[in-house]
């Protein structure tokens, strides 16, 4: 679970909406585009990397079309 004032890359985590079987789900700050957003980071068993790999992988950072407040993280 990341703690609010968390960075991940342009991103600062403000509080967690939820969480699933696969994914936990942030309320985030864009802080170069100054807008809040969603920020879904897939669990270890989900991507199969490293609980303390919060990396930022640009391909998975595109927002979606339908929903251009959405970002997708693999942990």
């Amino acid at each position: 679970m990341l703690s609010p004032g968390t960075k991940l890359g342009r991103y600062e985590i403000r509080s967690r909406l939820g969480a699933g079987g696969m994914d936990e789900v942030y309320l985030a700050q864009d802080t170069r585009l100054d807008r809040k957003l969603a920020v879904k980071i897939l669990l270890e068993g989900a991507s199969g990397g490293s609980d303390n790999d919060h990396s930022v992988n640009p391909q998975s950072t595109r927002p979606n079309a339908d929903y251009p407040q959405n970002v997708c993280l693999r942990a």
